[in-house]
């Protein structure tokens, strides 16, 4: 076991090779970008009119089914990807992808701002600087041959095939009740939803690519794949639910370890997945801050500073009527009942949510199976948690946007339902039934005589 473990952290000893992973990857990016914005305006202005008229056809959010938080689409975000898109320069294709800029006024929302954009051509008022916005070297090529409308269907056949594939792989390689938990957690998220937005596409893309990865990858390439993970994800992702990317694979990886009996216990467990942890973090943390040093360099300016004071407002910033301490504790509450079916119940939401947590606890704690392994059962139950961790740390964002952000618990079902699943005993619930319908036919032939 600890020649296992001493094998899984050596990639984390070579500093200098993720040193160099790490310039590749941003030095891929940058090249991306400038290769995406050198693409001209007229060859993609056809179908940014025919998106843009499409998008004024709604608000900027709005639900599929009324009373459905969860069928909340956000449109808004969406508008704003395809402005920069049109303001990508390709006289000056390293500043404007730097820049991010897109045509903004307070007078009109995102969707007729990115009409009066396409259709007037007036220049951009506002800078966007702190993401990368990479999914645009994907968009924009896209806009060449389609409007946002197709982009939206190409997506869902994408994620639609992903989500096969993926079923298919826990199917053969794990078990049924790995199976089962995963599709658990799409139907809690609702997950049919996803494609309707580009916004809520990408992490999905990367999630599943890696956790096809983990049914079938070698554990010795855990922290390498995952570093690549976390920095796409900061490239790609517009922080809507990041962490999807790190605990899906995880997740699964460490029940695979568990199946080949390289984890035995607590502690090896949390050594397996504490590299590749590190390793992620580092990957996406530092992508973020490539970015702001490297748009601080290009534009002059000093783009780290604003973006760490709207990193400090996601975290400290008020909400509407909520604020403080407050706002951090409703905050993962909010993305809870967001989940399916609590999503439906309006205002008896919290109330059922609660009932429903303790009447599973007590069914588990009657019916649990002894013989189980308490060790993975923490493991998983910490994993779970870490969803309600970033709520509750970035809680003005995770508050506001809790109609996206709540899919990240995909991670917290599957877990939490493995564990429910998986920690039954089956054979005592059969006893117990047995003995109840035992009763049940007694009582009746006591009042048949």
């Amino acid at each position: 076991m600890k020649a296992f473990t001493d094998h899984i952290s050596k990639p984390l000893r070579p500093a200098a090779k993720y040193l160099l992973l790490f310039a590749a990857l941003i030095t891929f990016y940058v090249g991306l970008l400038v290769l995406a914005a050198l693409i001209p305006r007229s060859a993609i202005q056809k179908n940014l009119e025919a998106s843009a008229r499409y998008l004024c056809q709604r608000s900027v959010f709005f639900s599929i089914f009324q009373g459905d938080s969860s069928s909340t689409i956000d449109r808004y975000a969406d508008s704003i990807l395809l402005n920069i898109a049109l303001n990508f320069d390709s006289e000056k294709p390293l500043e404007s992808v730097m820049a991010s800029s897109y045509y903004h006024t307070a007078t009109a929302n995102e969707n007729f701002n990115l009409l009066t954009a396409v259709t007037e051509s007036p220049q951009p008022t506002y800078d966007y600087l702190r993401y990368w916005h990479g999914s645009l070297v994907l968009i924009r090529p896209l806009l060449m041959l389609f409007d946002i409308q197709e982009i939206y269907i190409i997506n869902a056949i994408i994620l639609l095939l992903l989500s096969i594939i993926q079923l298919v792989f826990l199917k053969k390689r794990q078990n049924s009740k790995i199976f089962f938990s995963f599709l658990l957690g799409l139907v809690m998220i609702s997950a049919w939803y996803v494609p309707l937005s580009l916004e809520y596409t990408w992490c999905f893309l990367i999630m599943y690519i890696v956790s096809i990865w983990a049914c079938c990858g070698d554990f010795k390439k855990m922290p390498l794949v995952l570093f690549i993970t976390g920095s796409v994800t900061a490239f790609m992702d517009f922080l809507t639910t990041e962490t999807l990317t790190l605990l899906m694979p995880l997740t699964l990886l460490l029940l695979r370890a568990k199946k080949e009996g390289a984890v035995g216990s607590y502690s090896s467990g949390v050594r397996f997945l504490l590299s590749p942890c590190i390793t992620w973090c580092l990957g996406y943390g530092g992508t973020i801050l490539a970015k702001w040093t490297l748009a601080s360099a290009v534009l002059q300016r000093n783009a780290l500073a604003e973006s760490l004071d709207y990193a400090a407002n996601r975290v400290y910033g008020d909400a509407p009527n909520v604020s403080g301490i407050l706002m951090s504790l409703l905050a993962p509450l909010r993305n809870c009942v967001s989940l399916f079916p609590f999503s439906l119940m309006g205002t008896a939401a919290v109330p059922v949510f609660f009932i429903t947590l303790i009447v599973l606890f007590l069914f588990f704690y009657l019916f649990r199976n002894d013989r189980q392994d308490w060790y993975l059962t923490g493991l998983l139950l910490t994993i779970a948690a870490l969803p309600l961790l970033r709520f509750f740390v970035l809680a003005n964002h995770s508050y506001i946007h809790y109609f996206f952000t709540h899919r990240a618990l995909l991670s917290s079902c599957f877990c939490v339902g493995f564990v429910f699943y998986n920690g039954l005993d089956t054979e005592l619930m059969g006893k117990q039934f047995s003995k109840v319908r035992g009763i049940r036919s007694k009582r009746k032939k006591s009042k048949r005589r």
